[in-house]
């Protein structure tokens, strides 16, 4: 009786031990899952930082291009306005040499008077009115010339930002790439190893409990 009873406590021990192993393997493997969906949670994560880099890329690199026509555009209306500066600076020595001419016409007129010559009212009012004529016209030109010359340091100033705002944004797209490529890296340096390392943990694990 006593024999049966200690087999019974043995058998019953043995049980209790082999029903504790099984639950430290199912702990282990429920733990072994949760560092799967962890491990999962990390690559999607990594996967969304370096799409949102991606799409970052994309953007600072249309800026990029928008920036450039804007700078081609500017250069081009540059040179337009060079052109039209240059028909208004021969424009201006053409009411130069009016006016020139105009002086000489009323030395010539001052001296006529002087000799004795008589002056026609009406002739007195035409030349009058062509001086005065001569005045506006160099009066515009000169403005027109002012305003072309601020329209031309205007158009500098903003192709110098732009070719800043261009060279700024070129470093951010070097720097937003260099950063993915080194997210990417060190993501798969750093969840490869642990998913291969957890499987043969898992392997293990399960071929300690089959010999057990």
């Amino acid at each position: 009786m006593d024999k049966l009873q200690n087999e019974l406590r043995n058998e019953k021990i043995a049980n209790d031990g082999l029903q504790k192993r099984l639950e430290n393997a199912n702990n282990l493997k429920i733990g072994i899952q949760k560092d799967i969906e962890k491990l999962k949670k990390e690559n999607y994560n990594a996967r969304q930082s370096y799409g949102n880099l991606a799409n970052e890329n994309g953007r600072l690199q249309k800026e990029i291009k928008k920036l450039m026509q804007e700078q081609h555009d500017s250069k081009k209306e540059i040179e337009e306005l060079k052109e039209k500066n240059k028909k208004h600076e021969s424009e201006a020595e053409k009411n130069l040499e009016a006016e020139e001419k105009l002086k000489a016409f009323k030395v010539l007129a001052t001296s006529a008077k002087s000799c004795g010559l008589t002056v026609t009212k009406q002739r007195k009012e035409r030349m009058c009115a062509e001086i005065h004529t001569e005045k506006i016209s160099r009066s515009i030109a000169q403005a027109l010339l002012k305003t072309q010359k601020n329209e031309n340091d205007e158009l500098k100033n903003t192709n110098k930002i732009n070719e800043e705002r261009i060279a700024i944004l070129e470093e951010q797209l070097k720097k937003a790439e260099s950063v993915g490529n080194k997210r990417a890296a060190e993501t798969f340096e750093d969840v490869a190893p642990k998913k291969t390392k957890r499987r043969e943990e898992m392997r293990q694990d399960l071929h300690n409990l089959v010999l057990f």
